[in-house]
C-alpha cells in the first residue's frame, strides 16, 4: 500500500533521514519506533508532504506522492494526527471533528454525517462535550478528538505521531485500545510512530526501528519487542535479565 524507497530527507543542510526503505501492508498496525531525535516526525512529515524528500520514492497504491503537497496527499487517502494533537482550542469539539472533513464537505459529501456518528461511537466521551472548546478537554480527550479529526477525512491510511505523548499510563492503554477498534471498525491501515516503544510493539504486526535517521530493525513487532538491544536500550531491561526471561 505505501513504499518507501531511499528516501532522504534534509532540514537546511541537516541530513535527517537516510535511505529510508520499507513497505507497509493494507490492514496492518506498522509501528515507526525509536529514541527522540531519531527521525520519527521527519518521516511521518515526509511521507504527509510537510518536507519534500531530496532523494527517493513514496509510492501509495501504486503512485508517487505529489511531494510538498499536503492537501492534495490527505485526498488520496493519507491523514496525518500530528504530535501534541494541535487542535484548535477555541473551536468546539464538533467543529473541529468537522474541519478534518473539509475537503469532503466542499464537495457535498453526503457521508460526512456516518463518519461523524462512527467517531461518537469510537470515542463516545466526546458525545457529551460537543459543544465544549478543544482547549477545555484534558490531554486523553484532546487525543481521541485529534484522532476523530483525523478519521473524519476518511483515510485509507492513518498516520499518528507520539498518540501517547503526555498521556496518564491507563489514558494510553484506552488510547491504544481504539487504535486496535478503529483498524477493525474502519478497515484502516495505520501508521504508529511512537516513543513508548513496548506499548507501540505489543499492538503492531510489524515495525522499524529508526537511530539517527537510519532503519536499524526491521520486522515482525513481536519478535522486536523480545529482541535483546530492542529490550536493553529501549525498555531498560539489562542484558541478564533478557536471558533469564527467556531461560
Amino acid at each position: 500500500m505505501l513504499t518507501l524507497n531511499e528516501v532522504n530527507t534534509y532540514h537546511g543542510h541537516l541530513h535527517v533521514l537516510h535511505d529510508i526503505t520499507f513497505t507497509v501492508e493494507p490492514g496492518e498496525i506498522f509501528a515507526i519506533v525509536g529514541a527522540n531525535g531519531a527521525g520519527k516526525s521527519t518521516l511521518l512529515g515526509t511521507i504527509a508532504g510537510l518536507y519534500v524528500p531530496r532523494r527517493g520514492v513514496i509510492t501509495f497504491q501504486g503512485r508517487s506522492l505529489p511531494y510538498g503537497r499536503a492537501e492534495r496527499i490527505v485526498r488520496l487517502g493519507l491523514s496525518l494526527v500530528p504530535e501534541r494533537r494541535q487542535i484548535f482550542d477555541d473551536l468546539s469539539v464538533r467543529d473541529n471533528l468537522f474541519l478534518g472533513a473539509y475537503h469532503r464537505m466542499r464537495r457535498r459529501d453526503p457521508s460526512v454525517m456516518d463518519d461523524f456518528r462512527q467517531v461518537l461511537r469510537l470515542f463516545p466521551r466526546l458525545e457529551s462535550m460537543l459543544d465544549r472548546p478543544g482547549g477545555l478537554l484534558s490531554g486523553g480527550e484532546q487525543q481521541m478528538l485529534a484522532i476523530g479529526r483525523g478519521l473524519m477525512a476518511r483515510p485509507k491510511l492513518i498516520m499518528l505521531d507520539e498518540p501517547s505523548l503526555g498521556l496518564a499510563p491507563l489514558i494510553v492503554q484506552e488510547i491504544f485500545r481504539s487504535l486496535v477498534e478503529m483498524r477493525e471498525a474502519y478497515g484502516l491501515t495505520v501508521l504508529l510512530v511512537e516513543q513508548n516503544v513496548r506499548a507501540a510493539l505489543s499492538i503492531a504486526d510489524r515495525a522499524i526501528v529508526l537511530e539517527r535517521g537510519r532503519v536499524a530493525l526491521a520486522g515482525n513487532a513481536r519478535a522486536l519487542l523480545e529482541d535483546e538491544s530492542v529490550r536493553r536500550t529501549y525498555l531498560g531491561v539489562k542484558g541478564d535479565d533478557v536471558h533469564r526471561r527467556r531461560a
